[in-house]
């Protein structure tokens, strides 16, 4: 009988308001919480990669419109503050670094009308940042003159028109001779005008192609004389006509001028191989690290 006469007054309080032209906002504004908030409880954080994550447990009243979060941020030398709301239980402070040391947060709810609770205390760390790679690709200017291979066909599929921007050219290794032909592997070297340590590869198989190379030895020289095998390809190369293919980054420990691109086994084991367009990229590699000075 209580609730029902306090609702009652509020209602004829509200009509009396209305009737006389009463400021509605000014009123509603003292039935607002005044009290201060309940504080967040059970304050965690951690350590993630370049990152901070900070969780806490919501009091069952939940009081509070928003908890404020504060901190010093060390890379940028500002202070920040960050805001989560009551539905929320956890936040993640990004672009944080090991090296720093222990961050500094202050935690403090807010009521609607801005009260805010005292102030809570926590200090973290950091994971390592981690490090990153600038990673650009510029394409090598190959000539015809760059290009030579121990088993160019005679009658067809110069090795120049690898570079002519052609797809329905083709480069072909020998399938004439007979026994006289040379066997696999049947390879491309490339004589290069600088040093390379980093590249990738791309070529574009024969337009109708039925020899596309399947398996592929990457060898490395410095003189065209002595050969350092870099790696085998054995998987994921294209056998379709006119597919496409793009290496990972091929690393060489020491600079190198010769390349030997050398095909070991032909789709449909062809003794001989076809191919329509072919590139190389210099890769230059930045190594970023955040955690160092």
């Amino acid at each position: 009988m209580k609730h029902i006469y306090k609702y009652l007054l509020l209602f004829l309080t509200l009509a009396v308001l209305s009737s006389c032209g009463g400021d509605y906002d000014s009123f509603l504004e003292e039935y607002k919480y005044e009290g201060t908030p309940s504080q967040v409880s059970n304050i965690t954080a951690e350590s993630l990669p370049g990152a901070i994550k900070l969780k806490w447990d919501v009091p069952s009243d939940s009081n509070y419109y928003f908890v404020q979060i504060k901190y010093y941020d060390h890379w940028t030398g500002e202070d920040k503050a960050a805001i989560a709301t009551a539905k929320t239980n956890e936040l993640v402070i990004p672009n944080t670094l090991a090296k720093f040391g222990e961050y500094k947060f202050t935690f403090q709810t807010f009521n609607d009308r801005k009260v805010g609770s005292e102030i809570q205390h926590i200090e973290a760390l950091s994971g390592k940042a981690p490090v990153q790679e600038n990673i650009q690709a510029t394409k090598i200017d190959l000539k015809a003159e760059n290009l030579s291979s121990n088993a160019q066909e005679p009658s067809e599929g110069h090795i120049s028109n690898l570079l002519d921007g052609n797809g329905n050219t083709f480069f072909h290794t020998q399938w004439s001779g007979g026994d006289s032909r040379p066997a696999l592997p049947h390879y491309m070297d490339i004589k290069l005008d600088e040093p390379l340590s980093n590249f990738r590869f791309y070529y574009l198989n024969r337009n109708g192609s039925e020899a596309a190379p399947e398996h592929v030895d990457i060898l490395v020289s410095k003189d065209g004389k002595e050969w350092t095998e870099l790696t085998k390809i054995t998987g994921g190369l294209p056998s379709g006509s006119r597919g496409e293919y793009t290496s990972a980054i091929l690393q060489s420990e020491t600079p190198f001028s010769y390349l030997r691109w050398s095909v070991t086994q032909v789709y449909g084991m062809k003794g001989y191989w076809n191919m329509a367009e072919f590139a190389l990229y210099d890769i230059q590699i930045e190594i970023i690290d955040p955690e160092q000075d």
